[in-house]
């Protein structure tokens, strides 16, 4: 009785070892590309994120502008509030996240000036969230009114 030559033996061998390398390396081309996607889905939250903020902002100027004495309508002695407001992407429902919006008044007497705060969240359940702050210093004089200055991620005068 023949046995099996030696030559036959060790290409099954190779063959195997090759399939092996080819499978490990198609995984880690597979985990490569699931990183970049949370990647970019962590880019789009914060970008995301960063446009909540600016419409608080826009949101909180819009209504100063309308009323100099927003939320009261009227002078009174409070100079410090704060409102929240959610977002939903159009015609879908889908909730995009909210901003939060603090508006300091303490100076509008002294200087003209109304500190705004916005922060940016998107609001995923399950899924990791973003969050935004947008500090802006805002002139309400009559006849000057205007931004006089807009910080990303810190507060004036830092």
């Amino acid at each position: 009785m023949r046995g099996v030559p030696k030559s036959q033996g060790s290409v099954l061998i190779f063959a195997l070892m090759l399939t092996v390398l080819t499978t490990l390396i198609g995984l880690s081309l597979i985990g490569m590309k699931k990183g970049h996607y949370s990647a970019s889905q962590l880019t789009i939250r914060a970008e995301q994120a960063r446009l909540l903020a600016h419409a608080g902002v826009h949101d909180a100027i819009a209504k100063l502008q309308k009323d100099p004495f927003f939320p009261s309508g009227m002078g009174d002695n409070q100079t410090y509030f704060s409102y929240k407001e959610s977002m939903t992407a159009g015609d879908s429902g889908r909730a995009l996240g909210y901003y939060q919006v603090t508006v300091d008044q303490l100076l509008r007497d002294k200087e003209g000036l109304v500190v705004i705060k916005s922060v940016g969240q998107t609001a995923f359940s399950g899924e990791t969230s973003a969050r935004h702050a947008t500090y802006v210093e805002l002139n309400i004089k009559a006849g000057s009114f205007g931004v006089v200055a807009w910080k990303e991620g810190r507060p004036p005068g830092n």
